[in-house]
């Protein structure tokens, strides 16, 4: 947790929650300064502990609800609590359609202030699942005076908050990081500690095929060494028939990125198979693809509905090829780029393994790829699917209204999204349509896909 340490012992106020806002904190006033507080709801008055106070902002962890608002319901989770702060969830005190709710209101209000004029009506397309979505996560590793430990981080912060059962993802996971735990104490294993950059296992992180229910177990260390790791491969797939491969990640390097580049595979593969929109799909346990399976179907159907027969399609970000290959039926020809090996592999795989000849993939930037694509004139239409941060300044310029006529733009990040469809629009682009999708339910996260298109004549 951020502690500012000239203010110890800890000052406490009291605030009044008056909103949400889209990182899912409530927020309220004290001493002219705005007031940032998780797990708070609108209406309630709050004691809180200040955690970090700069011109301005207070940054306060919540200590006792002095009044609840009538909408909070009891978190059924051990790790939700007013003091522990755990960084998974955001809204565990709110019903899921007061979320759905609130998230629609959020993203209508930043959108009417900081884009175009609004298109069309926005809607959310909600979860199937709430609980238990999360088919890929990583538990960060501690010491602690009982031994070794796993959970989740706590908001703000590196230290974990420590678990039975994360909500988010199916129960397989932890039980499998309480086997590890056990193989760890024995075999006398340390946890990483970053504050010195010492001792050996960081994260535990387990994938989840849902289409055939097999496992992925990463063990993120280090160093290679890695003691009784026979025996630990013995034990994991006695306990565990399900798992498929069983990988040590190795990653030297300080910081909070998680994956390294080295890695051992202790026994089995290092890919699962998954199955979204009728296309069969390889993923390698270090490609991408979205955690709600269930939500990312449907947003990859959504995505396909928007691509027309004539359609020359440049999937930039793509992956493993889920969305290119989702589409390919009905676009005439795709393109994909894609900087992770890996996943360029995996993409490559599964078009063969799907036969489908009308797409290929391209391993490099797309800062660097795609202005050549755009400059031989094959393509018409781009579908962006960047990370958090959006695209790259000197990206935006390179589109061309008279050659790019179409394009989708998929982001997990509002005010990103916001951003580039105001240089898009200055560009000679307009947005046509966003759909929202609940990807990630008890946060404050969503996806959306907005659709744009072209106001110049074509050449």
């Amino acid at each position: 947790m951020i502690r500012d340490t000239k203010n110890d012992p800890a000052p406490r106020i009291q605030v009044r929650i008056i909103k949400l806002c889209e990182n899912g904190f409530g927020i309220g006033h004290h001493d002219d300064k705005t007031v940032f507080v998780a797990n708070t709801l609108p209406g309630e008055l709050i004691e809180a502990e200040v955690t970090a106070s700069r011109t301005g902002i207070i940054y306060a962890c919540p200590i006792r609800i002095i009044e609840s608002a009538e909408q909070r319901q009891e978190p059924d989770c051990e790790a939700f609590g007013h003091l522990k702060l755990c960084g998974a969830c955001d809204w565990l005190m709110l019903s899921y359609d007061a979320q759905i709710k609130t998230k629609l209101d959020l993203f209508r209000f930043k959108y009417n202030n900081l884009a175009p004029a609004s298109p069309s009506p926005l809607s959310i397309i909600p979860s199937p699942l709430t609980r238990q979505y999360r088919k890929r996560s990583c538990m960060p590793v501690a010491q602690e005076d009982g031994g070794i430990t796993f959970g989740m981080f706590q908001r703000w912060s590196h230290q974990v908050v420590v678990h039975r059962q994360c909500l988010l993802h199916p129960p397989v996971f932890d039980e499998i990081g309480r086997v590890v735990m056990d193989w760890a104490q024995k075999a006398k294993v340390a946890a990483y500690d970053e504050t010195n950059h010492s001792g050996i296992l960081r994260h535990i992180c387990c994938h989840i095929s849902e289409l055939d229910g097999s496992i992925l177990l990463i063990l993120v260390t280090r160093g290679a060494k890695l003691p009784f790791s026979n025996l630990f491969v013995k034990t994991i797939r006695e306990q565990f028939p399900q798992v498929c491969g069983i990988i040590q990640n190795i990653n030297r390097r300080p910081g909070n990125v998680i994956l390294g580049d080295g890695e051992k595979i202790l026994w089995g593969v290092p890919y699962l198979w998954e199955e979204t929109s009728g296309i069969r799909l390889r993923v390698h346990y270090r490609s991408f693809l979205q955690v709600n399976g269930k939500v990312a179907t449907l947003m990859y159907d959504y995505i396909s509905s928007l691509i027309e027969a004539e359609d020359r399609v440049i999937d930039a970000y793509c992956g493993i090829g889920s969305i290119a290959l989702s589409m390919a039926g009905r676009a005439r020809k795709v393109a994909g780029i894609e900087e992770v090996p890996a996943a360029i592999e995996d993409a490559i795989t599964n078009a063969k393994m799907n036969d489908i000849t009308n797409a290929r993939f391209i391993c490099g930037k797309v800062e660097d790829v795609l202005p050549e694509l755009i400059a031989k004139r094959e393509h018409d239409t781009i579908i962006f699917d960047p990370p958090r941060k959006g695209l790259d300044a000197n990206l935006l310029p390179l589109l061309d209204p008279a050659l790019i006529r179409k394009m989708i733009y998929v982001s997990c990040k509002p005010i990103t999204l916001f951003r580039d469809l105001c240089i898009m629009t200055e560009l000679g682009y307009e947005v046509e349509s966003i759909q929202l999708f609940d990807m990630f339910p008890q946060t404050a996260h969503l996806e959306a896909v907005a659709l744009l298109r072209s106001v110049r004549k074509p050449e």
